[in-house]
């Protein structure tokens, strides 16, 4: 199984587990016994791993690189029983859903515009599904650029 962007965003934003450890600012986030505790939490339908992406990086790093603040301490509701949870499966591949209509995921590298990375990919994916044709990967520097007029 593919490690996706979506799977390093839930490792990340994953601070604590079922042990009660909590991963801090200045841990690695490919740190191994950080990355066994997330993969022992039960009902997990996805599994933690290694994504070269963020070699040598901390939590601090990947906080800005992500442009997001993490909270350790927040409650996250995925891992909550609920009774919605119930309809939902338990795997779901929109390459295999959608064949030939899903574009691959750009390395954004740290250009710091993941915003319009991920809006441009996904409205080109819903595009290509609306219109069940493979559409063109829609420009992030139109949305980056400045007007010069």
């Amino acid at each position: 199984m593919a490690v996706s962007k979506f799977a390093s965003l839930i490792v990340l934003s994953l601070g604590c587990c079922a042990t009660g450890q909590h991963a801090d600012g200045k841990t690695e986030v490919r740190d191994v016994n950080h990355i066994k505790r997330l993969n022992k939490v039960d009902r997990m339908s996805w599994k933690a791993g290694h994504n070269e992406f963020f070699n040598g990086m901390t939590f601090d790093d990947a906080r800005i690189v992500l442009g997001t603040a993490l909270n350790p301490e927040q409650v996250h509701p995925f891992l909550q029983d609920s009774p919605s949870n119930a309809s939902l499966p338990t795997d779901f591949d929109a390459k295999t859903q959608w064949p030939g209509l899903i574009h691959p995921i750009r390395n954004q590298m740290r250009c710091g515009s993941c915003w319009a990375f991920s809006a441009s990919e996904v409205l080109s994916d819903q595009c290509s599904i609306a219109s069940k044709s493979k559409s063109p990967v829609l420009s992030v520097k139109d949305m980056v650029s400045c007007d010069k007029k």
